[in-house]
């Protein structure tokens, strides 16, 4: 997990590099097909399936749809304000999780969750604060991309058993490569990158494939909420590239805000750990 985070973060870096002089549209085009081809030999080499009726299950359809959205939210945030703030805000993502599981899949979720998803929520209102026009495009796609990614942890709780993580990551990234041809077709018109955006492009590709294929590692050899809290740190890698590369220096406001949301995570993470250990007939009981 925490190999994945720090890819995470170099993965944004790089994403970050090359939208500045290739479209948003073209990245996403050429980093998730490098994946989907990656993943597609690995699900070879497994032995399994590349197609399979299961693609069209309400679990996948509804999970590669929020990929979808949150990863083209993701990528136009890195493109229009500071790393440390887009990270910042994606740290609300299990926040948002817990709160969309209960709400979609009528999972028990206490008052003390819900206080904590509260505050977790205020931090991010503090990150947000009052913005200039340019940057507020940026922030709301920012937000966006918390939500998409948080509708697609909770999606993949209805993919059918039967589907393996490796062809769920497979049909997830595929389903970027014709969004972003289409996205470029109505948008911004392809560049050739040059020696310095190939770079860039190739870096975004690969860290994004270790961080994919260590996070689905992450979570098939270890019980989710003991690896879960581990995907704070990628905001301590994410800070160390944005001070380092990018010569950002983030707001007091930012880190306060973050740190509430971690803060509120790991609290809400910690409570879940603490209701699942208890007896079926406590955590009815138990006020959550």
């Amino acid at each position: 997990m925490l190999t994945s985070m720090a890819a995470f973060a170099a993965t944004d870096m790089f994403i970050k590099l090359a939208t500045q002089t290739v479209p948003v549209a073209e990245v996403i085009l050429i980093t998730s097909a490098g994946g989907t081809i990656f993943f597609a030999v690995l699900v070879r080499a497994a032995g399994e399936r590349l197609y399979s009726p299961l693609i069209h299950s309400r679990g996948v359809v509804l999970r590669n749809l929020a990929e979808v959205f949150g990863t083209v939210c993701m990528v136009s945030a890195l493109a229009l304000v500071p790393l440390s703030l887009v990270v910042a805000i994606n740290q609300s993502t299990p926040l948002i999780a817990t709160a969309c599981a209960a709400a979609l899949l009528g999972e028990s979720v206490g008052p003390r969750r819900w206080f904590a998803i509260g505050v977790g929520f205020c931090g991010v209102m503090l990150i947000l604060g009052p913005q200039d026009v340019a940057v507020t495009a940026g922030v709301l796609f920012s937000v966006g991309a918390a939500f998409g990614m948080a509708a697609r942890d909770v999606f993949t709780r209805l993919v059918p058993d039967e589907a393996t993580t490796l062809q769920v990551s497979l049909w997830g990234l595929g389903a970027l490569v014709p969004v972003g041809a289409a996205l470029m077709a109505v948008t911004e018109s392809a560049v050739l990158p040059d020696g310095r955006d190939a770079v860039w492009l190739a870096g975004a590709t690969v860290s994004l494939i270790v961080a994919y294929y260590t996070i689905t590692s992450a979570v098939r050899h270890a019980d989710i909420s003991l690896v879960i809290p581990y995907r704070y740190f990628r905001i301590l890698f994410a800070l160390a590239i944005a001070v380092a590369v990018f010569g950002e220096r983030p707001e007091f406001t930012t880190l306060a805000g973050a740190a509430i949301i971690v803060s509120s995570g790991l609290f809400v993470l910690r409570r879940e750990r603490q209701v699942k250990a208890l007896p079926d007939e406590a955590r009815r009981q138990s006020p959550s």
